[in-house]
Parts: structure tokens; sequence; C-alpha cells
């Protein structure tokens, strides 16, 4: 018997065994996306027994029970950077919120430099699949900042799950081998929230893909964030016609893996990672068995940590680097709000914020961010002349670039303040312009 699958059998557990070593004073981290609910289920029997254990959780794809209930003192619950599925009980309070970029997470825990002192992590809770006849255990399709927390943690407690999307393998950092892990428990399958609509796309969506089609140039890499106008655009024919186009992001959305398919984009132009789609994974559980096939063990795509594929410095370093990230509102000015409108949260940086500076940086890169003009069905514009009271300028206005709605394609790049407000105002919805074009005259004369 191999040393490993001995040692893999003598760390097999009950999920109440694996969560005893979980102390009072801790932190406990679930990473994003992160079915773990036998763990989540036995530390909250357990709760009574613990004290002031932190627990921080990053858009969970899944309700494991810390989303309807404030368990403290015994626990407090904490969203990690991104708020995602946790923004209602945020909004209510009743959990805390950790702001971060991507980029910075794990900065503390690397440099162990005292100027950025980083809240210890004491336990990792994942889910890996059985390990392979090597013991290493996979991530499944999606691998984001799991490999960075397991790393980091000083105890990894990992449930182990055969559902199908658990069991593929894919070059890169998707892998985690038996010794690196404390404790084995049998996986619980757990109802995934609907993180994407399935809502068909609308004409104004078709709309602002026509107008992002009219930025993308042969050879440019992508980053396209999530979100119903920013999922669209590869599904709506935006970049067909396009050649030799590579990608570097965060998630692989649908369209973007049926264009790597059709070999549209194929990295052949990338002067880093050349002819590999760099993310964190594939987006959705509910993967066709013909496209587990055709990720399964690909050499296109390299799974890599949070951590490098979220670095600005490697974005910034891909020539023609182009983020396309989704957004909430913008002023006048070219504030962007990503995170909140006004004191309501929504989401947090994520990694749209590193990707959209950094594809600044980048040679002959540009940010591009999408909205649809209105909201609450169409009753109040998205762009706005100033943003409302409390909310949070994800992007100064010193980094804004090009910003498209259905209306059209607003360049702010290098333009003052009044040819900025111009060039909001002609994409705003026509029933908002004369207002904007009003207070844009009182702000800027």
């Amino acid at each position: 018997m191999s040393d490993w699958l001995e040692e893999y059998k003598r760390k097999s557990v009950s999920a109440d065994e694996a969560v005893k070593c979980i102390q009072s004073g801790e932190v406990v981290v679930i990473p994003i996306d992160t079915s773990a609910k036998a763990l989540s289920h036995a530390l909250i029997r357990r709760r009574h027994e613990v004290e002031n254990v932190r627990l921080l959780v990053r858009s969970l794809g899944a309700d494991l029970g810390w989303d309807d209930k404030d368990y403290r003192p015994n626990i407090e619950v904490i969203a990690d950077t991104q708020a995602g599925g946790a923004s209602t009980v945020l909004n209510e309070k009743k959990i805390d919120f950790l702001p971060f970029l991507s980029s910075f997470r794990f900065k503390g825990y690397q440099e162990e430099n005292p100027r950025h002192a980083a809240l210890p992590i004491d336990v990792a809770m994942i889910v890996v699949s059985p390990p392979d006849k090597r013991g290493y255990c996979s991530f499944g399709t999606y691998l984001s900042n799991k490999m960075d927390y397991a790393m980091t943690a000083k105890k990894v407690l990992a449930e182990v799950s055969e559902e199908p999307f658990m069991m593929v393998r894919s070059p890169g950092d998707n892998s985690i081998h038996v010794s690196q892990i404390d404790y084995f428990v049998p996986h619980i399958p757990a109802p995934q929230k609907q993180l994407f609509s399935s809502s068909p796309p609308t004409q104004d969506e078709q709309s602002v893909a026509d107008h992002v089609s009219t930025l993308i140039r042969d050879g440019d890499t992508l980053h396209l964030g999530p979100g119903l106008v920013t999922s669209s655009i590869p599904l709506l024919g935006a970049l067909d016609e396009r050649q030799d186009l590579g990608f570097h992001g965060t998630i692989i959305l649908p369209g973007i893996f049926k264009l790597i398919k059709e070999g549209i984009i194929n990295g052949k132009r990338k002067n880093i990672d050349t002819g590999k789609a760099v993310s964190n994974g594939l987006a959705g559980k509910n993967l066709s068995e013909e496209d587990l096939n055709f990720f399964d063990g690909n050499p296109m795509f390299e799974v890599r940590t949070m951590n490098y594929v979220n670095d600005m410095r490697v974005i910034a370093s891909q020539n023609q680097m182009v983020a396309i990230n989704g957004i909430l509102a913008i002023d006048l000015e070219g504030q962007i709000a990503m995170d909140s409108v006004g004191y309501q949260m929504f989401t947090g940086p994520g990694g749209g914020v590193d990707f959209l500076m950094a594809a600044m940086m980048s040679k002959e890169g540009c940010s591009i961010s999408v909205l649809r003009s209105t909201a609450r069905r169409g009753t109040i514009s998205r762009i706005v002349p100033a943003l409302e009271e409390g909310t949070i300028v994800s992007i100064p206005r010193t980094f804004a670039d090009r910003v498209v709605t259905e209306y059209g394609v607003a360049n702010l790049f290098g333009k003052t303040r009044r040819q900025r407000a111009q060039e909001l105002i002609a994409i705003a919805h026509p029933d908002f312009r004369g207002e904007l074009k009003k207070q844009a005259e009182k702000l800027f004369g």
C-alpha cells in the first residue's frame, strides 16, 4: 500500500471529529464558492463549545447555514473581500466585512512584514476530489483562492466529493497532496445558488455587446467579469470576427469557453503564458459531460491561484490586456461604483478593480466598464451627476477609461471634466439627458 494511501485512510474521519481541532479564538476560512456543508454544520453544532471564533467566508456558492443566523458571540461571521451571496445579511448588519483587493489579500502572509500584519488563518475548510494514484486531490473546475488559503492555514479540513465537476484535472496549481491536508470527511452535496442569470439576453445587452465589439482588436487578451451584461457579450457574437484572442481572467464564463472551443481564443499572440487560457477556473457546476471532457487535462487551460491570476503586476505585463467589467453606476466626474449604491452593499472589490487598473498599465491595454443606462425598470439613471451619499468609489476618476451602455461608448481617457460629462451624457438614457446637462452646467460651467 502506498504511503499516501495509508495516510489518507488515517486522516479520514467524521465531520464532527474533524472540527474538534478548531479552538476558541481561532480564525476559520471558507474560500470562495466552497460548499463545505458537512464541516459547516458540524461547526455550527459545536458553536457552544468555542468562543470568539471568527469565520471568514467569501461569496459562497451554496447555503451552508451561515447566511440566515447570527452566531455571535461564539462565532463571528465576516464576509471576506467579496460579499456576493452574503450581501443581504451584510446589509442587515448580521455580519462584518473585510475589504481587500484580491491582489493584496495574501501580501501580509507572504512577506511576514509588520507593516502589513494580516489576520492569522488558523483553519481552512475546503472541498476536494478523492486522491489520484499519486495522492493528489483536485479542486475541480474552479480553484480561485482555495489553494492560497490552504497553503496559508495552519490546519486544513477537506470534504471529499465525487461530483463530476470535482473529478476533472487541469494544468497549473489546481491540486493538493494528501500530506497537505489534516482531515478528510465525507462531502454533503449542497444545492447551488444561482450566481448567473438564466434570463435570455435583451436588446439592451445586444446593443452593449455590439458597442464593445468595436473596441476589441485581434490579438487582445481579455478579462471578462461576471454579471448578466458582461457574460452576454461573447454569447451575442461580439467577438466572433476576431482572431488570435487571448484570455487571462478570474473565471471562464460559458461564452469564453465557447470561444476557446472554437479557436477564436487561442492565446497565440500573448507575450506571457503564450497559448494558455489562464484563469481561476470555469464558471458553473452544471457543465455537460462534453465540456468536462474538453476541459479535463487540456493543456490549453492553465488554472492558477488567485494570487497569480489577480496579481496586478502579472496582468499589466500582458500586452493588449483588455479588462471588461460590469459596474453599478458612474458619475459625471468618472468615479465608478462597483461595490455599493448608497449604503447598500451589493458585492465587493473582487477581481474587477485589480483588472481594471492593471489593464490601464498594460502596453496598448484598456479597460471597458459596461452598464445598462437605467435601473429599477428605467426609473433611475445609472449615470448620475454625483454618486449617492454612502456609495463606495471603487475606481477613482483618474483610472476611468471606456464606458459602454446600450447607447454607445464614452471615452474618458485624457478628457477634461466638461468633456467627460459630455461623453457620459451622450450614452445616458435619453429620458435623463436633459437633467444631466443642467447638473453638468452647475458642476462644471
